[in-house]
């Protein structure tokens, strides 16, 4: 059968496994599953998908549209996919917010008055979202998981602390 190289993995793939994309470039049905999946894995950075070559200038984006998507990854992520596109391409980029659970990561905007000094202790209860997605209590003011009775500043300090922490773990072994 006849072949064509991916321009991804580098491999002779059999023409029968390629996808093109709008732009008209090919890629293996695997790299580009690949592609998808860990854009899905990494919603703030990597959604809406592009095309592989857009450091090449191409602006193409990959979406739930893409002929032969059924063929490719399930229809669980197809859905993601068309959901964090949909709300990322939608949201003003000022009130984009993304649930703090890793596992989700749902793009969620922020329509609360934008407050610029952390609540207290006290009243962060008030600041408090739960993710449409997976449930997660989230504190929209840090945008990390909800922490009632303590500061804002207080969980930063935590996290930063546990984040050094994890740094001299990760050099010492």
């Amino acid at each position: 059968s006849e072949m064509f190289d991916c321009p991804i993995c580098l491999e002779s793939v059999s023409i029968s496994h390629r996808i093109t994309l709008d732009c008209n470039h090919r890629f293996c049905k695997i790299c580009i599953g690949n592609t998808i999946r860990s854009a899905i894995g990494n919603v703030s950075d990597e959604i809406p998908v592009k095309c592989p070559l857009f450091h090449s200038g191409c602006t193409t984006i990959i979406t739930e549209n893409l002929p032969e998507i059924d063929t490719i990854i399930n229809t669980s992520d197809k859905e993601k996919l068309e959901k964090f596109t949909i709300l990322k391409q939608h949201i003003p980029q000022e009130r984009l917010r993304y649930c703090p659970n890793n596992n989700c990561q749902m793009p969620y905007e922020y329509v609360g008055e934008i407050i610029t000094t952390p609540p207290t202790n006290t009243t962060n209860i008030l600041n408090t979202l739960i993710c449409s997605n997976c449930n997660t209590n989230i504190c929209t003011f840090c945008n990390t998981f909800n922490h009632p009775n303590l500061s804002c500043e207080y969980m930063s300090r935590q996290n930063n602390r546990e984040n050094f922490q994890n740094q001299e773990y990760i050099e010492k072994y």
